[in-house]
């Protein structure tokens, strides 16, 4: 989001030195979405006086009780860990919630899958329930005339994704759930990632 100036209202608080940097782990479900996702993001922000430096990974599984297990077995030192999840059709991701809660981690849940935070980054749809494949199709009718995500199945972020829009899909994301919070399933559709990215750029 901007102010009047122009400026982000994500930007870092200039009293903090830029010098002193937390490290965080982001652990996520996808194969290829998340990783591009956060890879063009560091890349995006890497002008900014970030106070978080971040790394990503991918734990064996593709289940939330897998890739909260990969978390905590990380054996890496990190000030906090997250989990990017999708609720999809995912069987035990209220007990991964309850486990994240108990043992520090934050689990950062889209509903119904990632890509409606990517969506996000265009316009403001989906702004009603929609499945799965509803979501799947929106993509699939994007990419033929949009720079949006390309390969098999539109997985990989296209090179011209709009990354820089994360503070407009915020915006999205905060007005269809306004009160997003980790470990917590919102409404179809919702996405808590303009916590993590408030995390990654503020600390």
């Amino acid at each position: 989001m901007r102010s009047r100036n122009g400026r982000s209202s994500f930007r870092r608080d200039p009293r903090k030195s830029r010098t002193i940097k937390k490290r965080i782990l982001i652990c996520v479900e996808g194969e290829n979405t998340e990783q591009e996702y956060f890879d063009r993001l560091k890349q995006e922000i890497s002008s900014e006086n970030t106070s978080v430096d971040f790394v990503v990974d991918k734990p064996s599984g593709t289940d939330p009780m897998s890739i909260l297990k990969g978390c905590l077995n990380n054996t890496n030192e990190y000030s906090e860990r997250f989990c990017v999840i999708d609720v999809d059709q995912h069987q035990n991701l209220e007990k991964a919630l309850i486990r994240a809660t108990q043992k520090g981690v934050s689990i950062v849940v889209t509903n119904i899958k990632f890509e409606v935070w990517l969506l996000w980054h265009i316009d403001d749809f989906p702004n009603s329930y929609m499945s799965s494949s509803d979501i799947n199709k929106r993509v699939k009718d994007i990419c033929k005339n949009f720079p949006f995500m390309k390969g098999r199945n539109n997985k990989g972020l296209h090179k011209d994704f709009p990354i820089g829009n994360y503070h407009e899909a915020s915006i999205r994301a905060k007005r269809k759930d306004p009160n997003m919070a980790f470990n917590q399933i919102g409404p179809n559709p919702s996405s808590a990632m303009p916590l993590l990215i408030d995390k990654i750029i503020n600390g």
